[in-house]
């Protein structure tokens, strides 16, 4: 994988989705392993846009970088990085703030903002992830953790 942001910058992880929708849940699960090393890790369920508000606060954070199932006609588990542009073209319309709102904000506060999309195989009501997706959360974790 490669990712834009770079090893040395103040980065924040917010994950987002469902932990009732199968793979909806990776961004939760990622980001909640990274807790376990990272101050700057929060997931929506630590609210959402309280989260984004203290980060626009943080002088010490220059990048954000958000986690989510996306559904971009990928193969299940394939991950891709989005910017701030890109996202309103995505149909993300489970959050209360559109994401690309919450990005845009961010960024005219000076930070720069990501979206690690993960493919998913399915969103279905079960909390079974599907082996391609929770591969590809691995990966990211192990990625992520050197940060």
């Amino acid at each position: 994988m490669d990712f834009p942001f770079q090893n040395g910058c103040k980065t924040a992880f917010i994950g987002l989705g469902n932990k009732e929708r199968s793979d909806d849940s990776v961004g939760l699960l990622i980001v909640n392993r990274l807790k376990e090393k990272h101050k700057n890790a929060w997931t929506e369920e630590d609210g959402l846009e309280e989260v984004v508000l203290s980060l626009i606060e943080d002088k010490d954070i220059d990048e954000v970088v958000f986690i989510d199932a996306v559904d971009f006609d990928g193969a299940p588990g394939q991950v891709d990085i989005f910017t701030s542009d890109e996202v309103p073209l995505l149909e993300l319309s489970t959050h209360k703030v559109p994401l690309g709102v919450l990005m845009a904000l961010l960024e005219k506060n000076g930070k720069n903002t990501y979206l690690i999309g993960i493919q998913p195989a399915s969103t279905d009501y079960t909390t079974e992830i599907h082996p391609y997706v929770q591969n590809s959360a691995l990966e990211i974790i192990e990625y992520l953790s050197n940060f």
